[in-house]
């Protein structure tokens, strides 16, 4: 299954998952090494989007496609997801989703709704799973972002 992220160029190759273990973020606790990824380019496009801000992007980026094997693959049974989920004030709370997933080693992805879009998934990788090296990186591409999306409202 091929899966896509969108990343500053630099970062291309980095599939180490540092990046949202310093923080945390919905589905890791800070500290947690986990890659995220997206089933669709629009959907990798809309995940970085909400964290941006109004600014046109300095830097340059790239979108990624990964390839998956189809057999490294679970999806979260959404139904024991709790209501409301998909807010932001407590994102931590589903990393407990993922933590025993992560220490069973269960596979190397696992997919999750996403948060903007439910109907949508978005794809967590274990960057620590034995397998890890199954994943492979198909194509890393230059990535511009369409100056609209960052247009004043107002204008």
């Amino acid at each position: 299954m091929e899966v896509f992220r969108i990343c500053k160029h630099k970062r291309a190759r980095d599939l180490s998952g540092y990046g949202a273990s310093l923080k945390g973020a919905r589905w890791n606790r800070r500290g947690t090494m986990l890659l995220y990824t997206a089933s669709h380019r629009s959907l990798a496009l809309l995940e970085v989007l909400v964290h941006m801000g109004e600014t046109y992007p300095e830097e340059d980026y790239a979108i990624v496609t990964l390839e998956i094997p189809d057999d490294s693959i679970i999806l979260l049974d959404t139904s024991s997801l709790p209501d409301g989920w998909y807010k932001i004030s407590d994102p931590a709370s589903q990393a407990m989703f993922t933590d025993d997933w992560l220490k069973e080693e269960q596979s190397i992805s696992m997919g999750v709704p996403s948060a903007i879009i439910p109907q949508e998934i978005n794809y967590l990788i274990n960057p620590l799973h034995p397998n890890f090296q199954d994943i492979k990186i198909k194509y890393i591409e230059r990535f511009n972002f369409d100056e609209r999306l960052f247009k004043d409202v107002t204008d």
